[in-house]
């Protein structure tokens, strides 16, 4: 009998000194995945990769945050929060391949040049990115089967570009200031 894995880390500074960035890397092979992630630290890096079949992956960095995240296999989820500070830039790349699909990031601090990327290939797919701060980009790509997504970035200077290609597709796009969209559908 396999046994489900659980991965929860919380790593919290509780003062200054020369501990100012958390890094984490983290791969689960197996059935049941799941892994929730606490960065609260100045800076927080996470590296993700989950194959198997019920993943799920949380994480949550409060300051400046990076995660790239690889999920493929089965009823996948992710789920990204990052803040930070004003000059704070945070940068989230989420890849799902395969079934029940579904990606959320927000990015907070009205830092400049935030960048989140995420592709979804096969099944059911959501999508939804938000952004807050002057100058991020932001891309998403879906390819086959339900599609939906959203996106919302607020702040002058940003970018989107998003892409939806086969199945039931839809749309959201709202940006607030000045901005570029550009966005490709096809069935």
């Amino acid at each position: 009998m396999r046994y489900p894995l659980l991965l929860r880390i919380a790593a919290t500074a509780l003062a200054g000194g020369s501990a100012n960035a958390q890094s984490l890397s983290l791969r689960q092979d197996g059935v049941r995945n799941d892994a929730r992630i606490d960065q609260i630290e100045s800076a927080g890096s996470i590296e993700a990769e989950m194959r198997g079949t019920d993943q799920h992956l949380s994480a949550r960095q409060a300051g400046e945050g990076r995660i790239a995240a690889t999920i493929e296999g089965r009823d996948n989820a992710v789920d990204v929060v990052q803040h930070g500070f004003a000059s704070d830039a945070n940068i989230a790349l989420v890849t799902i391949n395969g079934e029940g699909n579904r990606a959320d990031v927000f990015q907070s601090a009205s830092g400049p040049g935030h960048a989140a990327s995420v592709a979804q290939q096969g099944a059911a797919n959501i999508a939804a990115l938000h952004q807050d701060g002057s100058g991020s980009t932001a891309s998403l790509l879906q390819l086959g089967d339900n599609n939906r997504a959203s996106l919302t970035q607020s702040g002058d200077a940003n970018e989107a570009s998003l892409a939806q290609l086969g199945s039931s597709l839809a749309i959201a796009v709202s940006q607030a200031g000045g901005a570029a969209v550009a966005i490709t559908q096809s069935n």
